[in-house]
Formats: C-alpha cells, sequence, structure tokens
C-alpha cells in the first residue's frame, strides 16, 4: 500500500474517532450535557489535535525515507540517511543498522567508510558502540593494512570480534606469528561462540610448521566439537547470521564448520 493511501486512511480514522467522541455524548445525553463536558475538558480537543499535527509532521519529514524503503531503492535509502547525519550531525543506533543494511544491499559497503570517517571526528563513541557495524567494509575490503588499522583502534572496545579481525589481517598480510599470538589470547576465554571456531579455523591455517601451535589448533578443536555438536554450530550461525558481520563471512564460516566438523554431513 503507497505511503501517501496510509496516511490518508491514518488521517480519516482518527478524525472519524474523535468525531465519534465529540458527537457520542451530544446525540446519548443532548446538547447541555455535551457543553459542559467539552467546557471543563477543552484541552482534550487541543491535546487530540497536537497529536494529529506531530504524527502528520513525523510522516512528511520521514516521506523520502519511506517511499524509498517501499520502492526497494537501497541507494536512495542510503542518501537519504547520509544526508540526515550530516544535517543533525549524529545517528541513533536503529538508523545506523538501517544505513549499514541499504549500504551492504545496494552494493555500496564503502560508504560506510564515508560515515566512519565523519563520525571518527564528531562522534567517536558511536563507533566504538557500532564497531561491528564499522566493520564490515573493512572485512569486504580484502585489504589487510586497512582492516589493521581499523581492528586495533577498537581492540580498547574488548569486543573479542575486534581481536579476531586483528588475527584475520594480520594473517592477509602474511604475519603469521603475531595472527597466532592474537587467535591464542581469544582461545584463552572460555567463549564458545562464532569467534572460537574462527579463532581455531584461522590458527589452524597459519600452524603448519609450529608443532606447538598445531596441536592447541587440535586441542581446542576437539574441546569445541564436545561442546558445540553440528546441530548446535547450525543453529547458533543461523541465530547470528541475522548480524551484518556475519552475514558477510557467510562463505568462510561454510570453510570453518567443513574443518572443525569435517565433510560428512548429518
Amino acid at each position: 500500500m503507497k505511503l501517501k493511501t496510509i496516511v490518508i486512511l491514518f488521517n480519516i480514522l482518527v478524525v472519524a474517532t474523535f468525531l465519534m467522541v465529540v458527537l457520542m455524548p451530544l446525540f446519548l445525553l443532548g446538547a447541555g450535557y455535551s457543553r459542559a463536558f467539552w467546557e471543563g475538558n477543552w484541552y482534550l480537543a487541543v491535546l487530540f489535535l497536537l497529536v494529529l499535527v506531530v504524527l502528520n509532521w513525523y510522516f512528511l519529514v520521514n516521506g523520502p525515507l519511506f517511499t524509498a524503503l517501499e520502492r526497494e531503492d537501497w541507494n536512495a535509502v542510503v542518501t537519504t540517511m547520509k544526508r540526515r547525519l550530516h544535517r543533525r550531525g549524529g545517528i541513533s543506533p536503529s538508523s545506523l543498522q538501517l544505513l549499514a543494511n541499504a549500504c551492504v544491499v545496494s552494493g555500496n559497503a564503502g560508504e560506510l567508510l564515508a560515515v566512519e570517517e565523519f563520525l571518527r571526528e564528531r562522534k567517536p563513541q558511536v563507533i566504538r558502540r557500532s564497531c561491528r557495524l564499522f566493520a564490515v567494509p573493512h572485512l569486504l575490503s580484502n585489504n589487510g593494512e586497512q582492516m589493521q588499522r581499523y581492528f586495533a583502534s577498537q581492540i580498547e572496545t574488548g569486543d573479542p570480534w575486534m581481536r579476531w579481525g586483528l588475527a584475520f589481517s594480520l594473517l592477509l598480510q602474511g604475519q603469521f606469528e603475531p595472527a597466532r599470538g592474537e587467535l591464542q589470547h581469544l582461545l584463552e576465554g572460555k567463549d564458545a561462540g562464532l569467534v572460537r571456531a574462527l579463532s581455531i579455523y584461522l590458527l589452524s591455517t597459519c600452524s603448519a610448521g609450529d608443532a606447538a601451535a598445531t596441536a592447541a589448533a587440535d586441542a581446542a578443536k576437539s574441546e569445541f566439537v564436545a561442546a558445540v555438536d553440528r546441530r548446535q554450530w547450525r543453529e547458533l550461525v543461523d541465530k547470528e547470521r541475522q548480524e551484518l558481520h556475519v552475514m558477510v563471512l557467510g562463505r568462510l564460516l561454510t570453510d570453518v564448520e567443513r574443518d572443525i566438523y569435517g565433510d560428512t554431513h548429518e
């Protein structure tokens, strides 16, 4: 249903409801009682008009965004959200999520780099709070140096995904020793989620020729399989795939499953 149609129907419904409330006392109890009621409760009519104005203003202000979403014009969504960001100087978590999703769906994940640069100067706390979202264009870039700069800058957030991203970026640059150090640090934790599985996989990948690292990776793999069977793993992936940073790792997660659980399928 078109946005304009929804707005018109909404206004008709609200106005009709208000008129019913106004006229019902008049029809049922007479003009005298109705007049006395509204003389003492006139502010209800003012409140109703105020609510109607505010809601219509909301639809008007957000009209371009709603229209773009209705048409699934993701480039327009990105343009609208970025314009709003620059005008207001900030962005809410839900709006940032929408912007990030639109960037990825439209194939313009790089637009998030411009948003990151803008917020880094004005609202760096937004980047720290949403560091996983801003990791997406760096993961998609496949540029090891660029990824390293970003993930290293976010290590202080304490998010294990940032340390994993740093290890991944080091591997892309062939820096195996520091990458192993980051991965082994992650495996010292007790988390049995996706980050742990990804860390085990990367440690296996970069441990060729290092007997100690290979043994550590094998031991971690056995522990993970004992704690999370294949069915639970797939449930975990399905649950986490709604997160954008997990969605862009789709192919890698398939490789992780094959490496940890083998090629056979349940």
